[in-house]
């Protein structure tokens, strides 16, 4: 996530008096200049709070002597870790949590339950300091002005982590400390995001370039394929002669704003799903389209999984996308809408100005210039304050949700009001078998994957928390406890509408999206389309990534109430 965004779920924000926040896999990071204030989930250190805390629902200022005496600048939260930038003159990022891959930038692959510094090494870093910095799920780039040579006064991008996903062709070995992109473009940069493992750059002449995953067509240069390396998004038709000044890139879907007047906004992404870019139908473009917002302007933009919200420069929010949990905060809305629409949170916000806005996974929170922080949609405690003490919350078994717009007035981000704020979803890749957070997974471990295997198929049935991503495989031969058979309808109405497999570090994934909300989805491999149904178990959402068996055809079917989709096999 970009600057001061995260990913998985996470949250960001700024207290009075502090630079930036931010927070990922479901923990939040609030900072006040030099203090630096964390909660949620800890398991592999990214409360920074020099444990592994497994869940902290209570935010608590830490105080690392790595960051005495220094003012935070920005923060950005990737799965299981946090990167933030300070005022040093050089050398100015540091990162904490989980360290595989080497996406800490330390120089080394060891877990830092405190912050640590990155490695400057004998590049850039020695003589500037990082504008940006955007934690992904396995890797972590910055934007870094270049001070010396034929390329001073250019922004230049640097990333370390897995090799996949730095930008650099199949390059077999990653890394652990920051290194340029390479090829770096000509002009510069001016602007860079990421989400999970798609990374997009916005460059001095006007032109984007992405890499990384492109499962739907995130990347908008008019394929599905995953590019290793740098590729142009389409420029050639709605963002022909448009300058970029905002990327932002999200769960399958990314957007930019651009600097005309009015109606500044496109976006691409989503091919295949039941989505909605906002451009008034359903379904997405592998390249931009435009997106009318009848005359405003759009100042901020967030993306979440599956929906997105903006703030126009008269003071007016605008969301669209997927609304399964309330989280448009439109009463009576449909499960998808499909053309930017003004929310009123007047009721929780009072006439203040609207700041800022952040989506997560079925999460929307807006923020005033005042510090008054509104939510609305699914809460797990990620705002630092148990969701049972929120008024309004309803109680849905294991996460609660916020039907309208609710000022969120205990806990002490309220009490010290919020200068910045960001959310992010993220979807499983890599070696990674499952990312829910340790509260999750204690919750569902008695229901997390059931399978049966047979000489022609196995089945799995994989329970996808709301908000959360499961992974389960099953390999050949292996002897699992049969699941119970019922007799399931099926109905016209639910599909799984998109099933794509993908490969990444060895390890395959099932990208699927249904056509409503689901109960369960059932994975099934052989030649033969399957016959048997699994039990039922938690919700899911309508777009879950999973990891599955390395090799055998899929099937998939979903479930709602006692409804089966037909089975789909996936390509």
């Amino acid at each position: 996530m970009k600057h001061i965004k995260g990913s998985l779920v996470a949250w960001a924000l700024v207290l009075s008096g502090v630079a930036f926040i931010a927070s990922p896999v479901r923990h939040t990071v609030a900072t006040s200049g030099s203090a630096v204030s964390t909660a949620g989930a800890g398991a592999f250190g990214q409360l920074g709070d020099e444990t592994n805390t497994a869940l902290s629902t209570s935010h608590t200022v830490i105080a690392p002597a790595t960051l005495a005496n220094k003012t935070i600048q920005k923060i950005s939260v990737g799965y299981e870790h946090t990167c933030v930038t300070t005022n040093d003159a050089t050398a100015n990022i540091y990162c904490w949590g989980r360290n595989a891959d080497g996406k800490l930038g330390d120089g080394s692959t060891t877990t830092r339950t405190a912050p640590a510094r990155v490695a400057a090494g004998s590049g850039i870093l020695q003589a500037s300091a990082a504008i940006a910095v955007t934690a992904g799920t396995d890797h972590t780039c910055a934007l870094v002005p270049q001070t010396v040579g034929p390329r001073s006064g250019y922004n230049e991008v640097l990333c370390w982590g897995r090799s996949a996903s730095l930008g650099r062709g199949n390059s077999p070995t990653g890394t652990t400390e920051p290194n340029v992109l390479n090829p770096m473009p000509a002009s510069g940069a001016t602007d860079i995001d990421t989400y999970d493992n798609s990374t997009c750059i916005a460059l001095t002449t006007g032109l984007i370039n992405c890499w990384g995953l492109n499962s739907s067509g995130q990347l908008g240069n008019a394929s599905t394929t995953d590019s290793t390396v740098l590729v142009s998004v389409v420029s050639s038709g709605a963002l022909s002669g448009k300058t970029p000044i905002d990327i932002e890139v999200g769960s399958f879907m990314t957007c930019v704003l651009t600097n005309e007047a009015t109606n500044n906004l496109y976006c691409w992404g989503l091919s295949g799903t039941t989505g909605s870019l906002g451009n008034g139908v359903t379904g997405g473009s592998t390249t931009p389209v435009a997106i009318s917002l009848g005359g405003a302007k759009l100042t901020k933009l967030d993306i979440g999984n599956g929906h997105a919200c903006g703030v126009t420069s008269d003071n007016r929010l605008l969301c669209w996308g997927d609304n399964l949990d309330n989280h448009l905060g439109i009463s009576g809305a449909p499960a998808v809408v499909t053309t930017p629409t003004a929310i009123d949170v007047s009721g929780a916000m009072g006439a203040l100005s609207l700041a800022g806005v952040a989506t997560g996974n079925s999460s929307t929170c807006v923020w005033s210039t005042t510090g008054r922080l509104v939510c609305f949609g699914y809460t797990k405690g990620h705002f630092g304050v148990n969701p049972s003490t929120v008024a309004g919350a309803v109680d849905l078994g294991g996460y609660h949700v916020l039907r309208t717009p609710t000022a969120i007035t205990g806990g002490s981000l309220a009490a010290n009001g919020v200068r910045d704020f960001a959310m992010g979803d993220f979807t499983t890749s890599g070696a990674i078998v499952s990312a829910l957070t340790s509260d999750e997974s204690t919750a569902n471990a008695s229901a997390s994957t059931t399978s049966s295997n047979t000489t022609s198929s196995s089945t799995t049935s994989t329970t996808l928390a709301s908000g959360s991503t499961t992974s389960s495989t099953v390999g050949a031969g292996t002897s699992t406890t049969a699941p119970t058979t019922t007799s399931s309808p099926s109905s016209a109405s639910l599909k799984v509408t998109f099933a794509k497999l993908t490969v990444a570090k060895g390890v395959r994934r099932l990208s699927v999206t249904t056509s409503q909300k689901v109960k369960v989805l059932q994975i099934s491999y052989g030649r033969k389309r399957p016959s048997v149904a699994p039990k039922k178990f938690g919700a899911a959402v309508l777009r879950r990534t999973v990891t599955i068996a390395p090799t055998g055809t899929v099937w998939v079917r979903a479930q709602s109430g006692s409804t089966w989709s037909p089975w789909v096999r996936a390509k």
